[in-house]
């Protein structure tokens, strides 16, 4: 891999336990150096709690550590499959709980998708917002297929979304 060295994919919602869960699977890695630094695929939105519990955590312990903004998956989706209708006008980036209010004239990246039901249900949220029709793509949080986004639409979305890891990223095209 790019930093030689093994590589554990985290799955990070919004709650303050889970943040400190994560940073205790990350501090195991930390061993006794004094120096390190942590990259993430998304922007603040998505780990800003995780950061700060590592920085807190890192403190703690004596270790100088950094976490440098990085290139979120919500900037590359879009380059991943091509022209997206609307893309010109920007990008809303929302957590799977906040989804009143989304412009129709922009694509939107979905985030932090719950399981079982709840994702079935929030399957129905997105089908009362866009067209059956609409295409839409579906990013791995993580594996071997995690940059190749697979192509479906809202009609077809639920047995693609039930199948997905739990840290997948949707991207919807702007509806007007």
């Amino acid at each position: 891999g790019l930093f030689g060295v093994p590589m554990r994919t985290i799955v990070f919602r919004r709650s303050d336990g889970q943040s400190t869960a994560c940073a205790r699977i990350v501090m195991k890695g930390m061993k006794s150096i004094t120096r390190g630094g942590v990259v993430t695929r998304g922007q603040p939105v998505y780990y800003g709690r995780l950061a700060y519990r590592l920085v807190l955590d890192c403190a703690a312990r004596g270790i100088s550590c950094r976490i440098p903004p990085s290139v979120s998956i919500s900037d590359l989706f879009p380059c991943l499959v091509g022209r997206v209708r609307g893309e010109n006008l920007g990008i809303e980036v929302r957590d799977t709980n906040g989804l009143a209010g989304l412009d129709p004239r922009l694509p939107v990246v979905l985030y932090n998708f719950t399981a079982g039901e709840r994702r079935r249900a929030l399957v129905r949220t997105i089908a009362s917002l866009f067209p059956p029709q609409a295409p839409c793509w579906l990013l791995a949080g993580s594996g071997q297929c995690e940059f190749e986004p697979r192509e479906t639409t809202v009609g077809e979305l639920e047995p693609e979304l039930m199948r997905a890891d739990a840290a997948v990223t949707l991207l919807l095209p702007a509806r007007a």
